[in-house]
Order: structure tokens, then sequence, then C-alpha cells
């Protein structure tokens, strides 16, 4: 059933329409554990539970199941209520740096939000988190090519997506398929919920194909995702590296092994995004001039939050990543993590990255970062204003092998935990190989 209408507006707040039944999709049912109200008015909640195990029996993600909502601010303050069918002991609201402070009335949570935020509300631990979006409004494109309404809409596997052609999925909306999008200038829009969940780890591994997005180039051109749920990627979410391309208000929700984000590819932007996922995050290992910004990141088992991967042979530079928050933390892979995929070859160049602003919460198993170069060139790497609620024993390594080398790593205004770091002994950093021009520089801001 397809319909133009998408959500019902109350005092300054949308409210996307249910979904209906959900029974019929994979792993995707109303949460049984939490209701919400936005201003008083009912907002749908969903829930998928982690349903996929390593087979090896190992690497399971601790979180039970995860819950998640999402509607539209029109620009007034709100009052979100959130009620739990357990007795709340405690509530965490993350990110911290959203400053949103709940209440706490008998099994109701209640917090007030004012602007756009994506947030974590993790009551007593972070066993079955409830992810929040409030976003922006949209208009919704009921002229696109593929326009889906509220409800229940199953596609298959491979819809051919054609240059120039747009898909617009309503808030309300849960479609169940794969798009093969096999031309430039594709859009991919809307407020509701792409679900691939219906696909397994083992049909992913045999068919690569199955992902979420699969492209008959590596490199395809003028891509755009916007606002959507891509809910139980069943391995890679897109099979390619996304060139002159956007992702923004794209929340990635998955529990399988490879469940990386969206690639980017070069001269491409991903914003305003939220990785709840297995694998990693804010991806560039092709092209130049990519960045990342204003992003949420929980990071699962496998995987890394920021991360490149040298792919080639040539020089990929200009990166940046810049505002993001790293709220969770399942398994020791580190935070950031700049190095070469063992699996090409050798001899290229990775420079002029900057990753700056960056918020890391507790708890946190894993070091902050690992920068790697084996028989090729890292150069030019500032990390500025990145911040951590605690520190682990090791921190990190930087080093260099073959005829690799590493020159000039500036740590400017690094903090852990509390403290100001100067030096390696207390960044708790080590070096090896062809590694020079490593240097820590702060200017913490003045106290009043």
């Amino acid at each position: 059933m397809t319909f133009v209408w998408s959500g019902m507006l109350f005092a300054g707040v949308t409210i996307y329409p249910a979904p209906g039944d959900l029974d019929a999709v994979q792993h995707l049912k109303p949460s049984t554990d939490y209701t919400l109200t936005v201003n008083g008015k009912s907002c749908f909640v969903y829930e998928s539970e982690n349903y996929w195990v390593y087979p090896k029996g190992g690497g399971r993600r601790p979180q039970t199941k995860v819950a998640f909502t999402s509607f539209a601010l029109g620009g007034e303050k709100v009052v979100v209520g959130v009620t739990c069918n357990f007795a709340v002991k405690t509530v965490t609201i993350r990110p911290l740096s959203a400053g949103v402070i709940p209440s706490i009335s008998g099994n109701t949570i209640t917090f007030a939000l004012s602007t756009p935020k994506k947030i974590s509300v993790e009551v007593n631990d972070q066993k079955k988190p409830l992810l929040i979006v409030a976003e922006s409004p949209d208009v919704p494109d009921t002229a696109a090519t593929y326009y889906y309404g509220p409800g229940v809409h199953k596609i298959g596997t491979k819809k051919e997506i054609k240059a120039g052609e747009r898909v617009y999925i309503a808030g309300g909306a849960v479609v169940e398929g794969t798009f093969h999008c096999s031309g430039e200038n594709i859009k991919i829009r809307g407020r509701g919920i792409l679900s691939a969940g219906h696909i397994t780890w083992d049909a992913w591994r045999a068919d690569s194909h199955l992902c979420m997005f699969d492209y008959p180039k590596w490199l395809p051109k003028d891509q755009e995702f916007e606002g959507l749920f891509l809910l139980n990627s069943p391995g890679w979410y897109c099979r390619a590296e996304l060139v002159n391309s956007t992702v923004k208000n794209v929340k990635f929700i998955a529990w399988a092994g490879n469940s990386d984000a969206l690639h980017l590819g070069g001269n491409s932007l991903m914003e305003d995004c939220l990785c709840f996922i297995n694998d990693d995050c804010l991806i560039g290992n092709n092209g130049s001039n990519n960045t990342w910004r204003n992003c949420v990141v929980w990071k699962g088992n496998w995987g890394r939050p920021i991360i490149s991967l040298l792919a080639n042979r040539g020089t990929i530079q200009g990166f940046l990543w810049e505002d993001i928050d790293i709220i969770g933390f399942d398994w020791k892979e580190p935070v950031i993590k700049l190095t070469q995929n063992a699996t090409q070859g050798n001899g290229g160049t990775m420079e002029n990255y900057v990753i700056r602003n960056i918020r890391v919460e507790s708890p946190r198993i894993c070091p902050l970062i690992d920068i790697k170069a084996n028989n090729f060139t890292i150069k030019n790497i500032l990390l500025e204003k990145i911040t951590t609620s605690t520190t682990v024993a090791e921190e990190g390594k930087i080093t260099a092998s073959g005829t690799g080398s590493v020159a000039g790593v500036e740590f400017r205004n690094l903090r852990l935990d509390s403290e100001w770091i100067t030096n390696f002994g207390t960044a708790k950093i080590s070096t090896n190989g062809a590694v020079s021009g490593v240097t820590f520089t702060t200017s913490p801001p003045r106290r009043n």
C-alpha cells in the first residue's frame, strides 16, 4: 500500500505512522521493552534481536537486542517519555556531549530535546539500548521513481535502480530487500527502514552481490543516501566505494560480521550518521578528499570506528574525520586504525589526514590508535582534540616495517581520562621501525 501521508504533526514534532504487521519481516518486531511518547503522543518503537552468532562459537556481541525509533523536530522543545517494562535503577544517555539529562519516576524516564540529536538510552547497563533519533523535518519525495509509503513492502533481492532514478522510503515504511544500483546519480532517501535481515551471513559470503546496495562498478559516482534506517545488512552494506557522493542522517544497525558501513572512495561526505554495527564504521580506503563528521558510533566486536586501509599503490590524501562521538565498545580493536590492506600491493602513500574533535566514552577495552606502515608510506597525520573518558594500559602503536615509513604524526591536545598528554610516556603509545616526527603539543583551555 502506498500513501502520500508519512507522519502526523503535533505541536512542532512529526511522529511517523506505525508500520502495521511486522510478522513477515525477519528480525524486526515491535519493542517488548520500551514504549515512548513525544509531547504525550505515542511513537512506535522497533526492536531487533541479536540473532547472529560467529560460526566458530565466539565473537557474539554482548547486547541481547536493540530498540530504535525516530521522529522529526520542528524547532520547538519536546518532552520525551520512555517507559520500561522492567525495573529502572540507573539510566545513561549517550553521547554524553549531547548533554541530555534524564529524570526517573518509577519505570518511566523523561528528558527534553530542542534540537536534532542521535542518542542511546541505556537503562541499567548497555545490554539492550534504545536508540532515539530526533531529526530535522523532511518533505517526502512522492514523485520518486519508487515511492514506498507506510506499511511493509517486500521487494526481493537485487531490485535494479537505474541511472537518475530515485527511491523514497517514507516514515512508517519497512522495505525488506536489496537494490542493484546500475548507474550514476541515484538517490535513496526517506525516513523509513530498509531491512535485509532475511539474507544470512553465509548466503552473503557465498554471493557478495547480496549487499543491501550492489554496484557493477567498484567506484560508482554521484550517489546520495539520506535519512533511512539501514537494518540488518548480512555483510558489507555496499559492494563499492562511493565517489562524489553524500551519506547524510543514515542510521546503520546490524549484527552480522563484515557489516561495514558505506565506504567513501573519493570526494565524498558522510555526516550526521549513526553506526550500531559489527564491523568498520567510518571507512576510507581509496580516493582522496573524503570527510566524515558529526557522527555517533557504537563499535561492535569486529572492526574499528575510524579506519583507513591503503588499497592501492598510489596516494590517498586529504581525509578528515571530525566531531565524532564513540559511545560503545564490544571488543579490543583500536578506535583509530591507519594501515595497509595486506591483500593489496605495496608502495603507496597515505598522507595529509586530520582526525579531530573525537570523544571516546567508557567503558573502553581497546587501545586508542594503531598506525602501521608495511612497505608503504604514512605521513602528515594530525590528531587534534581527542578526549577519552578513561585510559587503558597500552593506548597504541605506531610502527613501520619492510620498506615502510611513518613521518610526521602530531598529537595536538590529546587528553586521556583527565590528563593532558605531552610525551610518549604519558601517552602510553610505542613506536617501532622507521618512525619519525611524532610530537605531542598541548594548549589546554584556560579556566576563568
